[in-house]
């Protein structure tokens, strides 16, 4: 799975993934444990992209997806593995 941050605040949970690597997502009513490792692939990177732009769709959605495409969020990008 990968997520990107939005907003890259001190205390938000990519800085927390950062600082300590071993978490827990939920999905829907599943709690994983995870492994955060950044994203360092141009490909991958520019396949996140693509792949927001896939599932939102409408155009609310526009400023959010063309906002997930600066330079400093996709610097953001992490890859939750199985912990």
């Amino acid at each position: 799975m990968v997520v990107r941050s939005w907003n890259d605040k001190p205390n938000g949970w990519y800085r927390a993934f950062l600082s300590q690597p071993l978490g827990h997502v939920k999905i829907a009513d599943h709690e994983l444990s995870v492994r955060a490792v950044r994203v360092r692939s141009a490909r991958l990177n520019d396949a996140t992209d693509e792949a927001f732009a896939a599932k939102y769709t409408t155009k609310a959605n526009a400023k959010y997806v063309k906002g997930f495409k600066n330079p400093k969020r996709k610097a953001t990008t992490l890859e939750l593995a199985p912990a």
